[in-house]
């Protein structure tokens, strides 16, 4: 595998969590097909970040992603600043569809995210995919397979 590749696995931060079908692996029965060596980092995200991500895709991008998506962008904001520039690759690993019921895109949460700063050649392939969201705090990221990242920006 390639030394500049780095697999970063995504779980709930604390054991009572609301991030259904996500498993706090310290606490939980390990599935035989988890292999733990496969993740050069294990990231914990907190219920309520990945609940207003799922919300902020839906409402700004059209994607209706479950908040497991919205933990797996908000592992992407985590990773993007500190690089600096690179290729960041995300799965969005559920639907929204099966949460309509539940009320996770009820709540009227309002973040302000912004498109990260892309080569012409992959402004399209994020159009397509729109696989970008990460709350402005300070930061601007991307997350979209095959875009490349000329820098990420702190300022607002």
């Amino acid at each position: 595998m390639n030394p500049e590749v780095r697999c970063i696995s995504v779980q709930p931060a604390e054991p009572w969590h609301g991030l259904e079908g996500l498993k706090h692996m310290e606490t939980s029965i390990v599935p035989g097909i988890y292999d733990r060596s496969l993740a050069d980092e294990d990231m914990g995200v907190e219920t309520e970040p990945a609940y207003d991500l799922a919300r902020e895709l839906a409402r700004t991008e059209g994607i209706l992603g479950g908040h497991s998506s919205g933990a797996a962008l908000w592992a992407c904001g985590q990773v993007g600043p500190p690089i600096g520039h690179g290729v960041i690759v995300t799965v969005l690993p559920d639907g929204g569809d099966r949460y309509l019921s539940t009320g996770l895109y009820r709540r009227a949460a309002r973040l302000n995210l912004r498109f990260a700063t892309v080569a012409p050649a992959a402004e399209q392939r994020i159009r397509d995919r729109a696989m970008v969201a990460v709350p402005e705090r300070g930061m601007r990221a991307c997350s979209s397979a095959g875009a490349t990242v000329r820098a990420w920006s702190s300022s607002t």
